[in-house]
């Protein structure tokens, strides 16, 4: 099986806007396949490790090369240079599946995320108007304070430690999730308001933005928490979900989630 049948199907997971930044970044699309393996982010380590295990095809998430759109500035970088060197001695195939993924109706990566904190019954039906630019999730859960919820959190995606912002003794119960880079002031505040939430959990967003709102709404009387896991908690459970999907579309192909730890060290 060549490798441009793979990107085929997955193009036809989702829709994509004109300025799309799904492509095919690295690689021959008409070489065959030797493996697959899904990331979050394609990190060095990564790349090594899947040309350890013979696999010609990464799908990342994330842009290899630290902009979420290609940096022309970016060419006469070293580490940049190393990196596209890897790729092109490896003879692998990177191809980047970002906007199909969150397009999706709900977002694909909101809906793993969702599975990987076992919170899939907890879902809502109901449809709520908001100005967020996609679908995500609204979920009803059982009744907690944020500083269990906080802990749960951090439990079920395995992360050394998750950013809170409120009362933690406040009850919690309807949950906003925005993963990603998705926790700016403009998605998350307008969000609180129009979803009646208690609770919004990105991945990541400006600190002076949205966690400035939440201190100053707590001191004005308003319940209201933020949780911060980081960018790569909040969407790797989507690749690892992309990688279960194609192991049963191209059964014959072994196909592989790779992960990589965050680049953060607590100090």
């Amino acid at each position: 099986m060549k490798i441009l049948e793979v990107i085929h199907h997955l193009q036809s997971l989702g829709s994509r806007p004109e300025n799309t930044v799904d492509a095919l970044i690295s690689g021959n699309d008409e070489n065959e396949v030797t493996g697959i393996a899904t990331t979050f982010m394609p990190t060095v380590a990564v790349l090594q490790r899947a040309c350890q295990r013979h696999i010609n095809l990464v799908i990342a998430h994330e842009s290899p090369f630290y902009n979420h759109r290609p940096d022309a500035h970016a060419v006469d970088d070293p580490v940049y240079l190393n990196k596209m060197q890897i790729l092109a001695d490896a003879h692998m195939a990177l191809f980047r599946l970002h906007d199909t993924l969150h397009r999706r109706d709900p977002d694909w990566i909101a809906q793993a995320v969702v599975h990987e904190l076992d919170w899939d019954s907890y879902v809502t039906n109901s449809t709520i108007a908001t100005t967020l630019p996609f679908q995500t999730h609204l979920l009803e859960i059982p009744e907690m304070s944020l500083k269990t919820l906080a802990g749960y959190v951090k439990q079920r995606l395995r992360v050394p430690f998750v950013r809170v912002v409120g009362d933690l003794n406040m009850s919690c119960r309807r949950i906003g999730l925005l993963p990603g880079y998705s926790g700016t002031g403009a998605l998350v505040i307008p969000f609180f308001r129009q979803a009646k939430l208690d609770v919004v959990i990105v991945g990541e967003g400006p600190e002076w933005e949205a966690p400035e709102y939440v201190r100053d709404a707590v001191l004005q009387g308003s319940y209201l928490g933020l949780v911060v896991v980081g960018h790569l908690a909040s969407e790797a459970a989507g690749m690892k979900l992309l990688a279960q999907h194609l192991q049963r579309v191209f059964s014959h192909l072994n196909t592989e989630y790779l992960d990589d730890s965050s680049p953060f060290v607590l100090f």
